[in-house]
């Protein structure tokens, strides 16, 4: 009995251990050749979830990202300055003003729109009630043909251009030499006091002159100024 009892005994442990054995072998480590795979069903259920949720997190920055683009986009655009120009209020006073188109501009303008050698004999520069703009006339005399170019003082453009046969010997004027309009227009205010609200430059009684409005009680007051002697004469 002892030894049957023994030896039941003694099977009992070896199968208990043979058992141990195989699930140790089931069990074996993964090669280095084995693929890993990330992001794989998992029985838990736990790195499925995980996953998710960082593909949640990437698609929700990237929205976020895509916000910024768009809102980046719209403050470039509704920061495009205005290429309008702005027009000079009709009451300005000529020796404070600046021009958008000055008057090299406009002599430039004026020979570009006839498009022939020329001998400008004339410049004005005035506000215009027809057009509500300032505007420069240049008169000049090309081939037997007399232009009358019209240019909108502020904007540069070409608001008229008459053209007349004409027989005349016209002289030519220069606004740089001996006298430019801003010492003109200085002599003419030394003279009356006031706004200066226009001038012309041509030839009269076979000089150059620089007729100047200046504002004086409500009233335009012409005074002629010599552009080479520099003599002033009120014209009441």
């Amino acid at each position: 009995m002892r030894s049957t009892r023994a030896a039941g005994l003694l099977l009992v442990s070896v199968l208990v251990l043979a058992g141990c054995g195989g699930g140790q072998e089931s069990e074996s480590p993964t090669s280095g050749n084995d693929p890993i795979v990330v992001g794989g069903d998992d029985p838990s259920g736990e790195e499925t979830a995980s996953s998710e949720g960082s593909a949640g997190e990437q698609d929700s920055a990237g929205d976020s990202s895509g916000e910024q683009d768009a809102g980046g986009g719209q403050s470039a655009g509704s920061g495009d300055a205005s290429t309008e120009a702005t027009n000079t209020p009709a009451d300005a006073d000529l020796r404070q003003v600046s021009f958008a188109v000055d008057l090299e501009r406009a002599l430039q303008t004026s020979a570009e729109t006839t498009g022939a050698t020329e001998v400008v004999y004339a410049i004005e520069l005035d506000h215009s009630s027809h057009y509500d703009a300032w505007v420069w006339t240049i008169e000049t005399l090309a081939d037997g043909t007399e232009h009358e170019v019209e240019i909108d003082a502020d904007s540069g453009e070409v608001l008229d251009h008459e053209q007349d046969d004409s027989d005349d010997q016209e002289h030519a004027v220069d606004p740089t030499d001996p006298m430019t309009p801003e010492q003109a227009m200085e002599l003419a205010t030394a003279e009356v006091d006031g706004p200066v609200t226009g001038w012309e430059l041509d030839w009269d009684d076979g000089a150059a002159v620089y007729e100047v409005e200046v504002l004086r009680g409500g009233d335009d007051v012409d005074v002629t100024v010599d552009a080479a002697s520099g003599s002033v004469r009120v014209d009441d």
